[in-house]
């Protein structure tokens, strides 16, 4: 029996590399980071000229690592009160993402940037994004697990 195209069935498998992704979350959330820093010192030092290129870099920066993270804070935020909190402080009439769109960060950094930055780096890190592809030094076995791990190597 011939089959046709309508009879064909094709089946898409997708998956991403976590690796890849967490680096791009990493580098969106230190992009965040430095943004804020470049505003905060261009502010402070009373910088001319740049200022609105900056804040609109900032407001960008911060804004585009926020939103890549609010779904996963959304999702897991019952798994962990830190989340939660974390979700919470972002969202809403009066959260920060609001706050920032309503921000004329030109004029000057409000006092609760400075907390919205950690957050976004402190969200990624209990994400897991910022800790994909550490190393870290293995600690000293168990006294109480090397004897029957000796018997497997033994064995």
């Amino acid at each position: 029996m011939a089959t046709t195209d309508s009879d064909t069935k094709t089946y898409f498998e997708g998956y991403s590399d976590y690796e890849t992704v967490a680096q791009d979350i990493g580098k969106a959330v230190r992009d965040a980071v430095d943004a804020y820093s470049h505003l905060d010192a261009q502010q402070r030092q009373a910088a001319r000229g740049r200022g609105a290129n900056a804040a609109a870099q900032a407001h960008q920066h911060i804004l585009a690592a926020a939103i890549r993270l609010v779904p996963e804070l959304q999702r897991d935020r019952d798994s962990r009160e830190k989340l939660d909190e974390i979700y919470v402080d972002w969202t809403g009439d009066d959260g920060y993402i609001q706050r920032l769109k309503n921000t004329q960060l030109e004029a000057g950094s409000p006092d609760w940037l400075y907390e919205f930055v950690v957050q976004i780096r402190e969200a990624a890190w209990e994400l897991g994004y910022l800790q994909a592809g550490r190393t870290e030094k293995a600690e000293a076995e168990d006294p109480n697990e090397e004897e029957p791990l000796s018997m497997f190597e033994e064995a």
